[in-house]
């Protein structure tokens, strides 16, 4: 399987600490999640400047151990590697999962491990679908999730629920319309820090 996108890979996760050193920077797919409102612009940056180190959690856990079943219940291979954008290398994105159908359609799988019940994808998982879709150049995506019981994490239903969504263009462009600030304004901060080291 041959597609274009395959030249921009950045990173593999396969190598967490690579990973995490390449999304240095970078504008992903969890940022792209919180870009909500234009009017708080100043606080993305706020949250993209503030030093972290997340190691995950019981969620984020879940999520990796039940990722290759529900990407493969999608019929979409699972994906570890970290793709740039054509335009701006440093929005970036690691879809769950991806595959080049037949026609040379890319399209994407983004899996959720749920605790409770839930018709489909929240906001911000939708904001996700999307930024990995204006990143990879998908059409569409695959959003599957799958149901735990909180007590024995255990599957609620016999089989994972699946949701294609399709490329909202708009969707995209609103998000472009904030990330593009919060990079300039990430790209000025490390400016700064090179040209004043003792600050």
């Amino acid at each position: 399987m041959t597609h274009e996108l395959f030249d921009r890979v950045v990173a593999d996760s396969a190598d967490r600490d690579a990973w995490m050193a390449a999304r240095v920077g970078k504008i992903g797919a969890s940022d792209a999640a919180s870009f909500a409102k234009v009017t708080s612009i100043e606080s993305y940056v706020r949250a993209k400047l503030m030093p972290t180190r997340f190691e995950g959690n019981v969620y984020t856990a879940n999520g990796n151990t039940w990722e290759p079943t529900l990407t493969g219940f999608a019929h979409v291979p699972h994906n570890t590697k970290m793709f740039r954008s054509v335009d701006v290398p440093e929005f970036v994105a690691t879809p769950d999962g991806l595959k080049v159908t037949p026609s040379g359609q890319l399209v994407l799988s983004e899996c959720k491990i749920k605790h409770k019940p839930v018709k489909g994808p929240t906001p911000a998982e939708y904001r996700q679908v999307y930024w990995a879709q204006s990143v990879c150049g998908a059409e569409a995506t695959a959003f599957v999730w799958l149901t735990l019981d909180p007590e024995t994490n255990q599957p609620t239903t016999l089989e994972p629920q699946v949701l294609i969504i399709e490329r909202d263009q708009a969707a995209i462009d609103r998000l472009l319309t904030i990330a593009r600030p919060v990079l300039d304004a990430m790209k000025r901060a490390a400016d700064f820090e090179r040209e004043n080291p003792d600050v």
